[in-house]
Parts: C-alpha cells; sequence; structure tokens
C-alpha cells in the first residue's frame, strides 16, 4: 500500500512538473512571438508605440480566440458599445480608447454563433479590429500598403467589393482563407493599404457569415 502511495505521489509531482513546463514553454513562445512581430513592424518602416497586440491568424486577436465562449470575452472587455443580431448569430461592437488621451482610437467587433445545437452558449467565430497595435509575428498589420502586404502572404486574394454611394468611396475585402485572415482594404493617393484586419477559422471564407459587419455599404461583388 505505502508503495502504491508512492507512485501516485511521484505520478502527481510529474504531471504537475509537466503541466507547469507547458504553460512555460507556451508563455515563451508568446513572448517570441511578440518579439518577432515587433522587430519585423519596425522593419516596414511604420511608426508603433509600444509592443503590439499579438494576431494569429486562424486563432487570435489579442486577447480574444476563435471557439472562445462569449461569457469570458464579456468578462475581458466589458458590455458591447453596438451590434447587430438575427438567427443566433451575432456582431459585437467595442470603441477602442487611446490609453494616454481617452479618445476613440478605432474598433474591435467580435461575430459569434451558437456553440452548438443546445443554443445553450455562444463562441467566437471572427474577431475584427480597424485599429493599429494588433500585428501578426512577421509584421502583417493595418494601414499598411497592399502591395507589401501580399508579399508577405501570397495567399491572400480579393473576395469582396463594396460601395458607399453616399461617400463615393469603395471598400476591398481581401482574404486568405488557407491561413484565417482577412483585410479590409480601402485606396488613398493612387495606393491601397489595409484598413481592418480579421481573424476567422482556417479554410473558411471570411464572409461565411449571415450579417454583415459593413453596413451603409453596398456588396456588389
Amino acid at each position: 500500500m505505502n508503495n502504491i502511495k508512492l507512485v501516485c505521489i511521484g505520478l502527481l509531482a510529474l504531471n504537475t512538473g509537466c503541466s507547469h513546463s507547458n504553460k512555460r514553454a507556451v508563455d515563451q513562445k508568446d513572448s517570441t512571438d511578440k518579439e518577432q512581430a515587433t522587430t519585423a513592424l519596425r522593419e516596414t518602416g511604420i511608426p508603433t508605440i509600444g509592443d503590439p497586440q499579438l494576431v494569429v491568424p486562424g486563432k487570435q486577436m489579442g486577447k480574444i480566440s476563435i471557439g472562445q465562449d462569449m461569457e469570458e470575452v464579456f468578462k475581458l472587455l466589458g458590455k458591447p458599445d453596438d451590434g447587430d443580431a438575427a438567427m443566433g448569430k451575432a456582431w459585437s461592437i467595442w470603441k477602442m480608447k487611446d490609453g494616454e488621451s481617452g479618445s476613440d482610437n478605432g474598433e474591435m467587433a467580435i461575430y459569434s454563433t451558437y456553440k452548438d445545437s443546445t443554443m445553450s452558449s455562444k463562441v467566437v467565430r471572427q474577431v475584427m479590429v480597424n485599429t493599429s497595435g494588433y500585428a501578426t509575428k512577421n509584421g502583417l498589420q493595418n494601414n499598411a500598403d497592399l502591395g507589401h502586404t501580399i508579399q508577405r502572404l501570397p495567399s491572400l486574394k480579393q473576395v469582396s467589393m463594396y460601395v458607399d454611394n453616399s461617400k463615393k468611396d469603395t471598400l476591398y475585402v481581401y482574404d486568405s482563407q488557407k491561413e484565417g485572415l482577412a483585410f479590409d482594404v480601402k485606396r488613398a493617393n493612387d495606393q491601397y493599404f489595409t484598413r481592418a484586419m480579421t481573424i476567422h477559422p482556417k479554410n473558411e471564407s471570411v464572409n461565411n457569415t449571415y450579417l454583415t459587419i459593413h453596413p451603409g455599404w453596398r456588396k456588389v461583388q
């Protein structure tokens, strides 16, 4: 009996040690990825303030992850400032504030659906941000030249186009279904720039939503 107890204690200690080791490994990887993102952003020559929030295509936008329970999201972000919902699907929108001035600094929008047929909980399906401060480990971010972005993500293809007749403006959506990363793109001074980035499940289209995140824009393609 004593031998059995010793074995159990040893296994418990081993499992605890493995758990701590795994957490350290994950933390170290996140830290390395953030350092790579910061270095890659500096190489683009685009000014940055502080360390970027890490974007992992198909998985993670800062602290928010694909598949995360929406109740956890509300605890992290608080009550949404705006949104739209229908047929068990919803876009929840949070106004993002500048850390120093407190002024508006873009938005984070999260698309959610029921987790399964029990309709007991909702989970994250897509996350969009239209502000700076978020980047992949190879430096993909908002407000970057489209050509430069495609060089770093060759699988990015135009998948839709929207127009706003009142503003005489056009918005293009480029998506890498393979990687799970999309960009809203607009033209300025004869150049095309990324204005918003969206993560979504890999091998799915960013257009695979019941509700649009582009109110006021008419889809023409």
